[in-house]
This record gives C-alpha cells, sequence and structure tokens, in this order.
C-alpha cells in the first residue's frame, strides 16, 4: 500500500474529494472481489451521484465492475500493474501521478476498493455511505471512519429502507470547518 506524505495530502486536500461505500454494519464492502448484496435503489443512487464526474478505483475495484469502463463518467484506475488509457478509462500508478492532473473545479468520486479508501480517508470532504442494517461473510472493509467524522455535518440521514430482504439507510458526511483547522 502507498504511504501518502504529508505534502501529498497537502495537496490532494485543495481539491474536492468524496467517498461514496456501501457497508454493513461491520464495515464490511465485499467478499471475493464483489458485494455480498444486490440493491437496485443504492446502484441507481450511486449512479445518480457520480454520473458526468471522475471515479477513482483501484484495480481489483476496476476488474469487479460488471460494464468497464462505467458509463458516463471518467474511470481511473490506480495501479502499478494496469496501464490502461482509452475513451473515459485512465490509469495512473501512484497517488502522486494522479495529483499532476486535477481539475480544481472538479468533485472527485473514491468508489474502492479498500486499500484506495485508506489512503483517502485523510483528505476526503464528503462521505456518501449505504449502511446496511445486517452482517455478512467478508474479507475486504471500509477503514473505521468513526473518529474521522466526529468533528463533521451530517447533512443527510434518509429513513430506513426495505429492499431484497435487507434494511439501510444512506448517511451523508460534510468535512466542517472546525475539522479544517485541526
Amino acid at each position: 500500500m502507498e504511504n501518502l506524505s504529508k505534502e501529498l495530502i497537502q495537496k490532494l486536500s485543495k481539491y474536492k474529494w468524496s467517498i461514496i461505500v456501501a457497508h454493513d454494519l461491520n464495515l464490511c464492502i465485499g467478499k471475493d472481489n464483489s458485494m455480498p448484496w444486490h440493491i437496485s435503489s443504492d446502484l441507481k443512487r450511486f449512479k445518480q451521484i457520480t454520473i458526468g464526474h471522475p471515479i477513482i478505483m483501484g484495480r481489483n475495484t476496476y476488474i469487479s465492475l460488471p460494464t468497464k469502463p462505467l458509463p458516463g463518467r471518467l474511470n481511473i484506475v490506480l495501479s502499478r500493474s494496469l496501464k490502461l488509457q482509452k475513451d473515459n478509462l485512465i490509469s495512473y500508478s501512484s497517488w502522486q501521478d494522479l495529483s499532476k492532473n486535477l481539475n480544481d473545479n472538479e468533485e472527485y468520486f473514491i468508489i474502492g476498493g479498500s486499500t484506495v479508501f485508506q489512503q483517502a480517508l485523510p483528505f476526503v470532504s464528503k462521505l456518501y455511505l449505504t449502511i446496511i442494517h445486517d452482517i455478512f461473510p467478508c474479507d475486504t472493509f471500509f477503514p473505521d471512519y468513526n473518529s474521522l467524522i466526529k468533528t463533521w455535518n451530517k447533512i443527510e440521514h434518509s429513513v430506513d429502507i426495505k429492499e431484497n430482504n435487507l434494511v439501510f439507510h444512506y448517511e451523508t458526511w460534510q468535512k466542517s470547518i472546525l475539522s479544517e483547522l485541526k
């Protein structure tokens, strides 16, 4: 896993970064390189939020996509081994390489996986969460973010939704001015 320097985190913090993720009560996000649940309304929400914006992902997340690249947005893959460049798809070998090609006016969405989420948490300013009220067998987890959001503002908390015998809700968290002063 690439360790990001303090300088690189500061540089990346100047841009608009959001994480969008679905997890269970144990922060499970995947098993065997796929999601252990299927929630159509969450996939529609994901598309609605990310369409028209660049999405950032690691190699395994890219490989797991049913349609490559995801249409209607620039797909950016962080990978030292995959070299990709075609319409709406590009790869970078590191966050450092990616940082040289960012646009001030763009919101970037980080969509996975676990390592990319872990690296990005220090500089993201928004979290779009789908929290599934269940526990699944899992081999891939989202990093614990509870200490991070203590000084953030919750700007959305949906009612509980039931679909496919699953109960879940949406939360959106925004970095507050106070957390940026730390």
